[in-house]
C-alpha cells in the first residue's frame, strides 16, 4: 500500500523541520503501519527532487483500451 497524498506532505514536513527519518516516523505513528521500505524510498525521492509528488508519466499509459480494440477483441469473442 502507498502513501496517502496527507501522508506524503506529513511527512516531509516532519523531515524537513524536525529531522525525523524513517525508523522514528514508524515509531510515532503505530497506527499508520507504514512500512520502513516505503518509508526510505518516499524520502529518497524528496531528497533527490523536493517534492512529494509523482513524476510525470511515472503511471503506464492506458493506450489499448481504445474504443476500436474493444470493438475488435468483442467482434473476435463473438466469431468463435
Amino acid at each position: 500500500m502507498g502513501l496517502s497524498n496527507e501522508d506524503r506532505i506529513l511527512i516531509k514536513n516532519l523531515y524537513l523541520f524536525k529531522g525525523y527519518g524513517a525508523k522514528r516516523l514508524m515509531k510515532e505513528f503505530l497506527t499508520k503501519f507504514w512500512k520502513k521500505t516505503t518509508l526510505n524510498n518516499f524520502l529518497k525521492r524528496l531528497r533527490c527532487t523536493g517534492s512529494v509528488e509523482r513524476k510525470f508519466g511515472s503511471n503506464q499509459p492506458r493506450t489499448v483500451r481504445t474504443d476500436e480494440n474493444i470493438e475488435a477483441v468483442y467482434e473476435l469473442v463473438l466469431s468463435h
